[in-house]
């Protein structure tokens, strides 16, 4: 959880989404102050903040983006078989496996939408950053901030059957933030 007191702003940084991009940004725009990391933030204060009109943002991705990203970012969650580097098995165990505190109850972004009063994108992150900040975001900015990938596009990663498991297993999330294959 990061804290812009300037911009009456609290940001929840969430994995895999260019929470370390948003970040970096706020703190090179205005006093920033961290406190706790992913899971260990303190509600209280956040809730007390949104209370006294504060805004509370946080960031999601496609759903069948941010597997592929987590794919790339930390295989440690999937042992494939012996010979094997199945994504479409490791896209199912993702969701399985008891290492992943970040999956619970068929959601991606469980912990933090709750609080939320704005959301950013990753697919339009600058746009929404500046939105909801009222900051102007620069050419540089843009390209200083946000890391490289000289992997394929998500869709390639899918067969049809991990596409739909994918699509059925967040359809509430999906759903609700208007995301689509």
């Amino acid at each position: 959880m990061y804290i812009c007191p300037e911009l009456r702003l609290i940001y929840l940084a969430q994995p895999r989404t260019a929470s370390r991009a948003c970040s970096q940004f706020l703190q090179a725009q205005t006093p920033l102050r961290r406190t706790g990391g992913h899971h260990d933030m303190d509600l209280a204060e956040l809730r007390f903040r949104r209370r006294d009109g504060w805004k509370v943002v946080t960031t999601v991705r496609n759903h069948w983006d941010i597997i592929v990203s987590w794919w790339h970012h930390n295989p440690r969650w999937f042992n494939p078989p012996q010979g094997t580097n199945d994504f479409g098995l490791y896209a199912r165990e993702f969701t399985r496996s008891r290492d992943n505190h970040y999956v619970r109850a068929h959601r991606m972004y469980w912990e933090f939408q709750p609080e939320a009063t704005d959301i950013v994108r990753y697919e339009s992150l600058w746009d929404d950053l500046a939105r909801v900040t009222g900051l102007p975001v620069t050419d540089q900015e843009r390209q200083h901030f946000i890391g490289k990938s000289d992997r394929k596009p998500y869709r390639e990663y899918y067969d049809a059957e991990t596409r739909e498991f994918i699509g059925e297993y967040y359809a509430t999330e999906i759903e609700e933030y208007g995301y689509t294959f």
